[in-house]
């Protein structure tokens, strides 16, 4: 048996046009799965990009993981395209650049909407 053998598999990655994110669809799609990569920008930068050849899927879709219909519909397309999903990376994160105390309460919550709540609705 081959551990990274992901053949028949349906993997999603949410921030997938971020440098990890595209590094961990490359590497699912290497190893066989069908990759559907997901990210607030969408086509803008290129979601599509490279992923046909590793075996993904070139469907540039944007997704803002922070909004709950949009992160429930972001499974559903998925699910509703590939008949399943089996993997799921919550990678979409962002950054305000600042240290805590600097941030204003909107700026605080909007990343705790997107590196938190955002994986729990997506998980």
């Amino acid at each position: 048996m081959d551990l990274f053998d992901l053949s028949g598999r349906v993997a999603l990655v949410t921030g997938g046009n971020g440098e990890i994110g595209f590094g961990m669809a490359e590497g699912l799609a290497a190893a066989g799965a069908a990759v559907n990569r997901r990210s607030r920008w969408g086509q803008e930068r290129g979601c599509g990009s490279g992923m046909r050849e590793r075996g993904g899927t070139a469907e540039a879709v944007t997704v803002d993981v922070a909004e709950e219909t949009s992160c429930r519909a972001m499974v559903a397309a998925t699910t509703g395209a590939f008949g399943r999903l089996d993997i799921l990376i919550n990678n979409a994160g962002i950054n305000i650049g600042r240290r805590p105390e600097e941030m204003a309460l909107a700026e605080w919550n909007n990343v705790l909407a997107t590196n938190l709540t955002g994986a729990f609705i997506a998980a």
